[in-house]
């Protein structure tokens, strides 16, 4: 009888303290998601000004009209479970007296990499790439926005890290320019930016 006793009793005592230690397991982990959280949106406002500021030196240097940050993301799955691969633009700077692009959220937000193998496949196969509008396919889809938008000409460098492609930086011309343009600066401001967007909050 008394073995029953403390038998039930441990099985209580057990019981309230898996209970006890849940509670204080649930406490734990909301103080940290929430200590965690404070400070998150100045922090993502401070990455963001800095990417800013990357952008309109790059784009002074060039003497460019605007320069872009876009990041690769998986939008949807296709039935068959392959993801639907694509990229957004987050950040952009424009000079002094330009305008945004005509309807940028719709021409450079949840863009289909499939549908824009002309621009996406040169960015890929190396560090940088200079393309001129006229110069790609009358099929690309790409070349009648960018004649839209009047820009005549870009210069993409890949944001990648330890092998993986992330996104990738661009300069725009709407004027035409005499010389093909040294590629180190947006090389390197493309791995800085990589950094910036890369760490953790």
């Amino acid at each position: 009888m008394i073995e029953e006793i403390l038998s039930a009793s441990g099985i209580v005592a057990g019981v309230a303290a898996i209970h006890i230690l849940k509670y204080i397991a649930d406490r734990w982990t909301e103080w940290l998601k929430s200590n965690r959280d404070r400070g998150k949106i100045q922090r993502e406002l401070n990455r963001n000004t800095s990417v800013q500021e990357l952008l309109a030196v790059l784009r002074d240097h060039y003497n460019a009209s605007r320069a872009k940050v876009f990041l690769f993301h998986n939008g949807e799955y296709y039935h068959n479970g392959t993801g639907v691969e694509k990229f957004s633009l987050t950040n952009i700077v424009v000079k002094s007296g330009m305008a945004y692009p005509y309807e940028f959220n719709n021409f450079y937000t949840n863009q289909s990499i499939s549908q824009s193998l002309e621009i996406i496949k040169p960015i890929c196969e190396s560090d940088s790439v200079y393309l001129l509008t006229e110069s790609m396919p009358e099929s690309s889809v790409w070349k009648d926005i960018f004649r839209f938008n009047k820009i005549k000409a870009h210069l993409f460098a890949k944001i990648d890290y330890k092998g993986k492609i992330e996104g990738f930086v661009s300069v725009s011309w709407h004027e035409d320019i005499n010389r093909i343009p040294q590629k180190q600066e947006i090389e390197e401001a493309a791995t800085e930016i990589g950094i910036l967007l890369r760490k953790k909050l």
